[in-house]
Order: structure tokens, then C-alpha cells, then sequence
């Protein structure tokens, strides 16, 4: 579930294969406006369909024009991930990197 606290998505709960679709879909709705800081920090679980999902927003923002902060990515190598093995560190590079060399009107915020 994705909740809006003003200008701030916190997602909650898994972000795994079997319902990324439906976590694109309310995401891209949600991005509608420059500036949002999404807040990952209530993610349960997570496996490499999150890292996919996170730059499919990241590119989505960025066509619109708009610049998306992710909050609580090292909160990703905390939880436990599917199938195996933990939220892999080079995931949480692969999204700073992205965000970093994509920038947009606002500047890129990672805030592990």
C-alpha cells in the first residue's frame, strides 16, 4: 500500500514479483507532482522486482518532468527479501546511481 502524507509516498508491505505489478500501477498514479520523496522505510519484503520498480518510477518522474527522493533504501537490505538471501547492496548502489546521474529540476536525494 501506498499512503500520502503531503508530499511524501510511504509504501508498506512486500514488494515482491507476485504484486509488482500493482505496486507500478499505484505508484505511477501517485507521482504527480516535482519533489515527492518516497519513503521506503515501511517495506516488509522485498526482492529484485523492488530494484526494477524503483527505477521504472525514477523514469516515469523523470519523463513527467518531475524529481522523485528515495528515503529508506538501506532499510531494503534489512528486510527479509524472496527468494533468498538479503536486499543485496549492489541493489541499493544500482538506485543511487540511477538517481544520481538521471537528475531532474529537483536534485536527487538518497537518504540510506
Amino acid at each position: 500500500m501506498i499512503e500520502r502524507d503531503g508530499n511524501r509516498l510511504v509504501v508498506r508491505g512486500a514488494v515482491t514479483l507476485a504484486d509488482v505489478s500493482q505496486w507500478r500501477e499505484s505508484g505511477l498514479a501517485a507521482i504527480d507532482r516535482d519533489g515527492l520523496t518516497i519513503d521506503l522505510a515501511g517495506v516488509s519484503e522485498a526482492d529484485s522486482s523492488a530494484l526494477s520498480l524503483l527505477l521504472e518510477w525514477q523514469r516515469a518522474a523523470k519523463a513527467r518532468g518531475f524529481g522523485i527522493r528515495y528515503r529508506g533504501l538501506a532499510t531494503l537490505s534489512r528486510v527479509r527479501s524472496s527468494p533468498a538471501g538479503a536486499w543485496p547492496e549492489t541493489c541499493t548502489r544500482a538506485v543511487s546511481l540511477c538517481t544520481t546521474v538521471a537528475p531532474s529540476r529537483a536534485s536527487p536525494l538518497i537518504t540510506l
